[in-house]
């Protein structure tokens, strides 16, 4: 018999009764009820995309069921019904429990103060959520925009303070938008073929002054309100993968996988190199503020580095991860910094002294996010879409 539309991906039997009944989730996204004695079936609900397994969980003649989808939202369902009729099952109540993204995370912005913060996969989606990890809106790049590629999706991004999002992109457009309480997003600005024939890799805005890095290593400093370009420059040999502005916007400070960290002042057209990291390509960067005094690093050579941008010297050096180290953010306070790794694990260390605060464990696969949400909060995501919300308060 042909019991549903599309292809059967999850079969479940119900409990009980003189009649075998069974649910079947398929790929058309809906959950079908098959009566085995009489060969017919039954669509119980539709859901947001197909169906990947369905769970029971509950007793009879009430029975709860959980079900996930392609989507990797999960949803609990409450069957009602009489026992004795396998036919005889409905669906009473249907709610979304969990949502994640569906392919690899790209990256996860946060501001403090902001109430929502944003991260973006492979697919091409970017995702807002709450503080307690709840989704709360969903814009799928390639849907939004007339002529996408299939490929375009965000490379990097940046949560302003006036609660605007800026978003660097594979196909080498810049956008930004503007947020909405419920977390809609609406596109202010587009500025196209910002870095022709690359991605945008790391994005930063100081209100006034953008900076943006690519994968040919190209930077460039943009007026963030005319979108003029004051400044370009080939500075790396490799992908830049992080970029900040200090010194009220007027220098660059870049890292990439090319070992380097270097610095420009556009105004001035002076330049320089930070540091190099001849054993280690450089993943990611981020600077105390607002003294703008030490830089942190990490790198495919596994170790959290500290940096004191005054001396120009390293403060201490530590191995963070049993892998290379993909991802650094440091908490609103700038006493601590957590590292995100391949290893699958998320860790929080003492800024000034590199000591090892404690270890986060769970992810499902590499780590490639990871912010402070607050002082006591983390959020983290890995390759199979999973996000994770990490509550360390009672971490010593």
């Amino acid at each position: 018999h042909q019991v549903c539309k599309g292809k059967i991906t999850a079969l479940v039997a119900l409990p009980g009764g003189a009649r075998e009944a069974y649910l079947l989730g398929s790929d058309d996204r809906s959950v079908y009820l098959f009566d085995a004695g009489s060969g017919t079936s039954a669509r119980l609900l539709s859901l947001d995309s197909g169906v990947t397994s369905i769970a029971l969980c509950g007793a009879d003649p009430q029975q709860d069921i959980y079900v996930t989808t392609e989507e990797c939202t999960v949803w609990r369902v409450s069957l009602v019904g009489n026992a004795s009729g396998g036919a005889q099952w409905k669906a009473a109540s249907c709610s979304k429990l969990e949502e994640n993204h569906p392919s690899a995370v790209t990256c996860v912005t946060t501001c403090p103060g902001q109430p929502l913060w944003f991260s973006s996969d492979e697919s091409g989606n970017l995702c807002a959520w709450d503080s307690g990890c709840r989704m709360a809106g969903r814009l799928s790049l390639r849907a939004s925009k007339q002529g996408a590629s299939a490929s375009t999706a965000v490379a990097s991004m940046s949560l302003l303070r006036d609660g605007r999002l800026l978003v660097g992109k594979t196909d080498g457009n810049i956008s930004m938008y503007r947020v909405g309480q419920g977390g809609d997003l609406s596109l202010e600005w587009e500025l196209e073929q910002a870095h022709r024939g690359a991605s945008v890799t790391a994005v930063t805005c100081d209100g006034a002054v953008m900076a943006s890095g690519s994968s040919n290593g190209e930077v460039k400093v943009w007026d963030q309100r005319t979108r003029r370009l004051l400044s370009s420059r080939n500075a790396h040999s490799s992908v830049v993968t992080g970029v900040e502005l200090i010194s009220a916007g007027e220098v660059v400070v870049t890292v990439s996988k090319d070992t380097q960290c270097k610095y420009y002042n556009w105004r001035k057209n002076i330049s320089g190199v930070f540091f190099v990291m001849e054993a280690s390509r450089l993943a990611a960067v981020c600077v105390t503020r607002p003294c703008e005094r030490v830089l942190v690093s990490v790198g495919s050579d596994k170790f959290l580095t500290t940096w004191n941008l005054e001396r120009t010297e390293t403060e201490f050096s530590v191995q963070a991860h049993t892998e290379e180290a993909t991802c650094v953010s440091l908490s609103p306070s700038n006493d601590l910094v957590c590292t995100g790794g391949r290893d699958r694990c998320v860790r929080v260390w003492t800024k000034n002294e590199g000591r090892l605060v404690c270890t986060l464990e769970g992810h499902p696969g590499p780590v490639t996010c990871a912010r402070f949400l607050s002082e006591t909060k983390i959020v983290s995501a890995d390759e199979s879409g999973c996000v994770v919300l990490w509550d360390v308060s009672g971490c010593a």
